[in-house]
């Protein structure tokens, strides 16, 4: 049932922005140009003199309460994605976020055509992914035979030698288009290496971007890192803030305001706005967001990402073989020459830190 497929040839590069014309994407934008990119539009403010990127999404500026509850706004997006998508592909990672949303499609009947997740070993084959040592296969196994679904299930590795590519092409190719962390890429850098990933008539589902409300004001905006700032990432539906479903969007800002939760990269807010919500759970380690992470207990007034668990894990895993220690060192190069250029854009002036985020305009919630 699950197939794994490792393998590596020259990348096809994606240079542009890969969707549907109809949907409404995260994007930056200074002086009035688009980027998909955080670093670029980030690059763009240097060289233009733009104070700061701004962050767009949704075009309109007020929701109103929709009729329906999250839970069928949920299952209304899993109708819309299917009567779209000539293809649905599901990307899951074991966390709450993908669980809910693959259990949403089990639930609706409605189709997913294939379970993508992917392994990441940057210096040598060992057990250091979390797909791997929380037994992501097995409870997936399981949720597919509770609902009696028959869908292939593929698990792409990146190996030491796409890692070895990455870091020789780092400002270019891979830092643009991941998360801040050294190994933190999302879709675009693997569809790079398996292009089977780039059909057009296929949806790539992706569980990421909750709204962060405001009680105060009666409004609710999105911060660029609640996409992990991945908006290059080609043939996406993030799942709960799609364009064509408000009422999506809408019920899940309500709710939060309804029951007075707030907070933005907060772990605590995190997971209470899921168990309010009743998100679909199965009780794996991957579905607490504080699994693994020590930082919160180290004796800075900043949380360094450097710190975290699953990121010890794998700079541990570069340093097992000269290929991952030389990824390594250029990661490291590379990261502390772009502090020195774009100091000011990360948090505490550090890129051990995050960016600084960028964010929407404020979105009124009209019926409160």
């Amino acid at each position: 049932m699950i197939e794994y497929i490792r393998q590596y040839n020259s990348p096809i590069i994606i240079d542009q922005k890969l969707g549907q014309g109809d949907v409404e994407y995260p994007r930056w934008e200074v002086d009035g140009e688009t980027y998909w990119s955080k670093y670029d539009a980030v690059k763009a403010c240097v060289r233009t003199g733009w104070e700061w990127p701004g962050f767009k999404l949704f075009d309109k500026d007020q929701f109103e309460r929709p009729e329906i509850n999250f839970q069928q706004a949920c299952f209304k997006q899993c109708e819309i994605i299917s009567d779209t998508s000539k293809k649905v592909r599901h990307f899951y990672s074991g966390g709450q976020d993908s669980h809910h949303v693959l259990e949403c499609f089990l639930a609706s009947k409605c189709r997913v055509d294939e379970i993508v997740s992917y392994r990441r070993f940057p210096g040598s084959y060992e057990n250091v992914n979390e797909y791997d040592r929380f037994n992501v296969a097995d409870r997936l196994i399981h949720l597919l035979r509770k609902y009696d679904a028959k869908i292939p299930v593929k698990v792409y590795d990146l190996m030491p030698e796409h890692f070895e590519f990455f870091s020789n092409n780092l400002e270019e190719r891979y830092f643009p288009y991941t998360g801040i962390r050294f190994v933190a890429h999302c879709v675009q850098p693997l569809a790079e290496f398996y292009p089977e990933l780039l059909d057009n008539e296929c949806t790539n589902v992706i569980s990421n971007a909750f709204p962060t409300v405001d009680i105060d004001n009666g409004t609710f905006h999105y911060i660029d890192g609640n996409f992990n700032t991945q908006c290059m990432d080609p043939y996406v539906c993030h799942f709960f803030a799609d364009s064509r479903n408000t009422d999506l969007v809408a019920s899940m800002a309500y709710h939060l305001y309804d029951n007075n939760i707030k907070g933005e990269y907060a772990c605590s807010a995190k997971y209470e706005s899921k168990r309010s919500l009743k998100f679909y759970t199965d009780g794996s380690p991957l579905h607490d967001c504080s699994v693994g992470d020590i930082s919160t207990f180290l004796m800075h007034d900043e949380r360094e990402w450097i710190w975290d668990m699953k990121d010890m894990r794998y700079h541990a895993n570069m340093i097992t073989s000269e290929i991952g220690r030389q990824s390594l060192k250029k990661f490291i190069s590379f990261y502390q020459e772009t502090q020195t250029k774009y100091q000011k854009f990360f948090e505490n002036d550090s890129i051990w830190n995050d960016w600084i985020g960028s964010v929407t305009k404020k979105y009124k919630l009209v019926d409160i």
